[in-house]
């Protein structure tokens, strides 16, 4: 059963691509448009019209000013008018509709400026600076202290500093300052793809006041400086396609790439050049580099199509210098990837280990979950535990002492206890939970869920000792 965020995922992805007969009036597309962001919540600051098909038919809906709207993807071109896609209150359902909305002159009429009366809606965190670390002892002194609304956040990625929180979401990456009086967003990537069905979504990581972020078509990495805005884009050439599944290393000079027929790329971000390639996989689920750059970690996956091949059990160590494969473990657990996405790995703070979650799907809504440690210095397996969980179980985060790990499950996100796999706490929500993640000083704990104002829109929580 696809879980609510791949089924809106969906409508998204074929709302976008629907093509809307709009009358034909003189070409405005070569007019420059006012800058408004996919993927967020925005306001009419006037009445406005807005085109929905219906089977043969255009139904015209009138939006009055101050209502509430979700700007779904970029402008567009369509029959010459300057287009993009909305979804907004109302409609046949009784509960949203989804309608084109056409950018208007904002000048004069020798002026080429156009725009869309569109505001957009704040989303700042003004929340006080938390002093205690969470811990196993006072998790039950953890509550939400702020929230904002973006389009499907599917990643959530803290600043070694844990003052920078970047929101790798469908609209673009978005990047809060929580040192700043609100913990204002700032804008840092806004890509023009979707994310294929099964796939990754590539990797964004953080080196002082630059972020990295892998993008379409090959995994090409854009570098953006924090401090004033400028920006490096890398592209790399493939032959094989690209999953959107990669890594990127702590230090930012080096990143990987997996690929459709189950190869690793390793690129050098200084040249930009390919420096190994290494195979053995049939398909990949996920890559991590350890801590100080020298490993990296490859999961297998599952075919989202399942007649394109069965699931790679092996999980894999390479030298991060030269793709030398390491070590290879052939893990009993099958079926690694769940909930539309692959299950990430991860490297436990403070320890030469790694983590590696596995899912047996035993059928109907059944799963066994199982967490797999390799110690990268003797190359073995340490330990395991297990866990049973009625109900989808996928990504995680390890707190920074390394004594708690948040699953996302449980109806919700569960505290275990990294050493027993005991639940410890539980953290319940209304909506599917898309991802966690500590915060690297132990006092935030960020979480991401379905459950906006808008279809669509989902909430990025921030949770602290209180």
């Amino acid at each position: 059963m696809y879980p609510k965020q791949l089924l809106t995922g969906l409508i998204l992805l074929l709302a976008i691509v629907t093509r809307v007969q709009a009358l034909q009036m003189p070409s405005a597309c070569d007019q420059t448009v006012k800058p408004l962001p996919a993927g967020i919540l925005a306001v009419t600051t006037r009445p406005l019209t807005a085109l929905m098909e219906t089977g043969s038919s255009i139904l015209t809906i009138q939006l009055e000013t101050g209502t509430l709207v979700h700007v779904i993807n970029n402008p567009q071109c369509q029959d010459g008018l300057i287009q993009r896609q909305i979804a907004f209150p109302g409609g046949t359902s009784g509960e949203f509709a989804w309608g084109w909305v056409t950018a208007v002159p904002s000048g004069t009429p020798n002026d080429k400026r156009w725009e869309f009366p569109l505001q957009p809606v704040p989303q700042t965190f003004d929340v006080p600076s938390p002093t205690d670390t969470i811990t196993p002892t006072n998790l039950n002194r953890l509550q939400p202290v702020g929230a904002v609304e973006y389009a499907w956040p599917v990643d959530l990625i803290w600043s070694p500093d844990s003052r920078y929180l970047a929101i790798n979401m469908l609209g673009g990456v978005w990047v809060h300052d929580l040192h700043t009086p609100k913990g204002v967003a700032v804008l840092m990537a806004q890509p023009t793809f979707i994310t294929p069905l099964g796939s990754g979504y590539g990797a964004v990581q953080f080196n002082g006041n630059v972020l990295a972020v892998t993008g379409t078509p090959d995994g090409d990495l854009t570098l953006w400086n924090l401090n004033d805005g400028t920006f490096r884009i890398i592209n790399i050439a493939s032959p094989a396609y690209y999953t959107h599944t990669a890594a990127i290393s702590p230090d930012l000079s080096r990143w990987a790439t997996a690929y459709g027929d189950g190869s690793v790329r390793l690129w050098s971000v200084d040249t930009g050049q390919l420096l190994a390639e290494m195979n053995g996989h049939t398909i990949v689920g996920a890559l991590a580099f350890s801590p100080d750059g020298s490993i990296l970690a490859s999961d297998g996956g599952y075919h989202y199509v399942s007649e394109s091949g069965p699931p790679d059990s092996s999980f894999r160590l390479w030298d991060a210098q030269n793709g030398q494969q390491l070590a290879v473990f052939d893990l009993p657990r099958q079926n690694p990837w769940i909930s539309g996405q692959n299950t990430p790995i991860a490297f436990v703070p403070g320890d030469h280990t790694v983590a590696v979650p596995h899912v047996l799907d035993r059928g109907w809504q059944d799963y066994e979950w199982t967490m797999y440690f390799i110690n990268l210095a003797h190359r073995r397996l340490d330990s395991q535990w297990q866990l049973e969980e009625n109900g989808s179980l996928g990504r995680f985060s390890f707190s920074p002492d390394g004594s708690l790990i948040a699953v996302v499950g449980f109806l919700g996100v569960g505290l275990l206890d990294i050493s027993t796999g005991r639940l410890l706490h539980h953290l319940s929500f209304d909506y599917p939970v898309l991802d966690v993640a500590f915060s690297p000083d132990g006092k935030w704990l960020a979480i991401s869920y379905e459950g906006g104002r808008l279809p669509g829109i989902s909430k990025v929580e921030l949770s602290a000792i209180s």
